[in-house]
């Protein structure tokens, strides 16, 4: 019994959010043809998104609010020959160079999408993929982000993934309809409950150093680049210190204890303070 105490109090976390990012996480907005939701815009001028559904024959009900976005891509017979639809957003804040974020998003396809085209029905339905940039400039697509699996499910599927990107000051999104294999092909794909925060920091309050691969540091989940890390003990002896910690402090020759911990990030200019316990 005193074990599984020990292990359901190691298992105590400190959450704490950063600022939300993203505006009209689900592309709310009258649900019309060739007319992005409010907050999101296309870049190429060949072809516009829709707000769906019902547009073309797209009749799935959103997975968030409403109304969701659908982009396509066309092959066409003459110049420029092929069609990749897009759009942007402007972020609230620009994302930091190695921190770490969260980017989530429901994907789904329509197998009956298309439209006349001079009393020709053109199909719009082949899979594709989602491709996701970031830019530093409107419509720049400097740094690939994410990139969605073949998306051919006609339910909604929820993605989720942790990215660090490599370059800094990144203000936009760009979302792009991608054919497999960079193919000219007439497919869609449709999109909705997207969101991109910074990953919350996770902060245990008590790690258990036995050696057994377990729980064996203070490890903080979510942690950013430049964070200082000071401990100290009741006593007020510092315990460990470091100026850019790496989730590997396994408390020394530190006794069972409570310690009392502050973290300092020094690009967001934000302090935690709490108590870690070491259980021997």
């Amino acid at each position: 019994m005193k074990n599984l105490v020990l292990l359901l109090f190691a298992y105590m976390f400190q959450h704490s959010g950063w600022a939300q990012l993203v505006n009209n996480k689900s592309f709310e907005g009258a649900n019309r043809p060739n007319r992005p939701p409010a907050f999101w815009y296309p870049c190429s001028s060949e072809s516009t998104p829709d707000t769906q559904p019902f547009s073309y024959g797209v009749t799935l009900p959103a997975d968030d609010g409403k109304t969701y976005m659908g982009i396509v891509t066309r092959s066409l017979p003459v110049e420029p020959f092929e069609v990749r639809e897009d759009m942007e957003t402007r972020l609230n804040l620009p994302m930091i160079a190695g921190f770490p974020y969260v980017i989530s998003v429901s994907l789904a396809h329509a197998d009956d999408m298309g439209y006349d085209d001079n009393s020709t029905f053109v199909w719009v339905n082949r899979p594709i993929k989602l491709t996701i940039y970031g830019g530093t400039e409107s419509c720049l697509m400097e740094e690939l982000l994410w990139e969605s699996p073949l998306i051919d499910n006609t339910d909604w599927i929820h993605f989720e993934e942790v990215i660090r990107p490599e370059m800094d000051n990144l203000r936009y999104l760009v979302f792009v309809a991608t054919p497999e294999g960079n193919r000219a092909t007439n497919g869609n794909i449709l999109i909705d409950n997207f969101d991109l925060i910074e990953e919350p920091l996770i902060i245990p309050t008590a790690f258990t150093p036995n050696g057994d691969g377990f729980n064996d540091q203070f490890f903080i989940k979510g942690i950013k680049p430049s964070s200082s890390l000071k401990v100290v003990s009741r006593d007020g002896d510092m315990a460990f210190e470091t100026e850019d910690y790496q989730n590997d402090w396994a408390g020394g020759n530190w006794p069972s204890g409570v310690y009392f911990y502050t973290l300092t990030n020094s690009i967001k200019d934000k302090t935690w303070k709490g108590e870690v316990s070491i259980i021997r």
